[in-house]
Parts: C-alpha cells; structure tokens; sequence
C-alpha cells in the first residue's frame, strides 16, 4: 500500500512520462489506484472510541471539523498527547478545538 497526497499519481505519471530514472518502475508496480474520500461520521466515531474518545460533544466536534484522515489522526494524537502531559485533561470538544491540527505534538503553554 502507497499513500500520499491527490496529486501523487499526477506526480508519478509526469516523471515517467519525462523517463525520469525509477518512476516509471514505480508506476508499472501499482496495480490499482484508490482515492480516499472524507471519513464519514460513523467511521469518525468508530475511530475516536478506539481512541479513548468518550464525550459525545467531542465526537460530534471531529465529526464536524474532520475533512481527511490525517486532520483526524493529528487531532486524535494531539489529544492523546496533550491527556499524557495533563492527566487531569479529559477529551472534550473544548479540547480538540484547542489543539493545532498538523503540529506533530502538543504543547501546554
């Protein structure tokens, strides 16, 4: 499995097209192209449970903001993370709407 962004396969299709070394290697290797489309609300709340996301307001918030798996991954992790530093912390939608989607970590300031 190969993931990456929408633009992956445009990307490889161009540098085999120009014969760039290894790419069109690469493209003859995958056998099949499959896009992810936006989590739906069900996969969202089967993925914050396996989180340890209990709060119905902070389910519904990932339900609201999430876009792509990657935002869902960072705001999950975050929050795992920002629970590891403040064990007091519960997850709440006060919470994820407090955390910075992309950065790779949370920081109390």
């Amino acid at each position: 499995m190969l993931a990456g962004t929408e633009y992956l396969k445009k990307n490889i299709d161009v540098m085999a097209g120009k014969d760039k070394k290894g790419f069109r290697e690469l493209r003859g290797r995958i056998f099949f192209w499959q896009s992810l489309v936006r989590p739906s609300k069900s996969v969202v709340a089967q993925l914050a449970a396996a989180h340890g996301v209990q709060d119905a307001a902070a389910v519904a918030y990932l339900c609201r903001v999430v876009k792509d798996y990657r935002d869902l991954r960072n705001l999950l992790t975050n929050a795992k993370l920002a629970v590891q530093q403040q064990p007091e912390l519960v997850v709440s939608a006060e919470l994820l709407a407090g955390l910075h989607v992309g950065d790779h970590h949370y920081q109390h300031v």
